[in-house]
């Protein structure tokens, strides 16, 4: 267990590493100019500075406190994934020409992604094990499927309507503009694609494997690394912001169309 103990933190901390230098940039873009997706970037990478240390505490910490810690990290977890989530439709929505009936199916898929949440807190618990004193827990199967296809709905659906745009919107001309768009829907496409994997396998996870922690040292080790894994795959996903901002500026500041 000891082994799967650092490789989770140690995953957690480059994660948290990746939210720090992400909040640092999303303010400085926000104070220079006034955007709503530095905004939703400042809240997302917020919770995920949270995400971390209310992992190590849930996991880690006092037993006594099993289902108030556990229920914390799991309040904030998913509210980091569901601004994640929301960010990811707001390009779409970007990249879709601000389509009307995209913002409505956007916005569908995120009340079902919080509804699944809602469930999620509600039927998964944590305990104490009369026989250890450790701190166990037991996630609900059926949350745990829901809030997973409601993140890989978000995901499908973003990458759809992305690809969709592309063959509509983006004519094969050279000019400055088009090409900007078009480094706009790659953005979009490699983000949902990234998000999309992970979800796959966490959905797999979810269906085929073990969902409660028991008191064997080995058992509980997948369960240790996957939500570490995911909240580094999604700070990484949200940052990479910044690598296509750059490589925008770089395309408007030159000379060639």
């Amino acid at each position: 267990m000891k082994n799967t103990t650092v490789a989770a933190i140690f995953i957690a901390a480059m994660a948290f590493e990746l939210s720090l230098k992400g909040l640092v940039m999303s303010v400085r873009k926000l104070v220079s100019v006034n955007l709503t997706a530095p905004k939703i970037m400042v809240a997302v990478n917020l919770l995920g500075l949270m995400y971390a240390p209310l992992f190590v505490v849930s996991n880690f910490g006092d037993d006594g406190n099993c289902q108030h810690n556990a229920l914390l990290f799991k309040l904030n977890m998913h509210a980091f994934f569901i601004c994640f989530d929301l960010f990811l439709l707001y390009k779409t929505w970007v990249v879709a020409q601000k389509r009307k009936s995209v913002a409505i199916l956007g916005g569908l898929l995120l009340m079902h992604r919080t509804s699944w949440a809602c469930v999620d807190c509600l039927r998964s618990f944590a305990f104490t094990d009369d026989s250890t004193g450790k701190c166990l827990y037991s996630q609900d199967q059926l949350a745990a499927v829901g809030f997973l296809l409601g993140d890989l709905f978000v995901d499908v659906f973003c990458s759809a309507t992305t690809i969709y745009s592309a063959n509509k919107d983006v004519d094969q001309t050279s000019t400055k503009m088009q090409r900007l768009y078009a480094v706009l829907i790659a953005d979009n496409v490699i983000r949902t694609v990234l998000t999309l994997t992970s979800n796959m396998f966490l959905l797999w996870f979810g269906l085929y494997g073990p969902l409660k922690t028991d008191a064997s040292a080995t058992s509980n080790a997948t369960l240790l690394i996957l939500p570490c894994l995911t909240y580094y795959t999604y700070a990484l996903a949200l940052n990479l912001e910044y690598f296509w901002m750059a490589v925008r500026s770089n395309l408007m500041r030159s000379k060639y169309v």
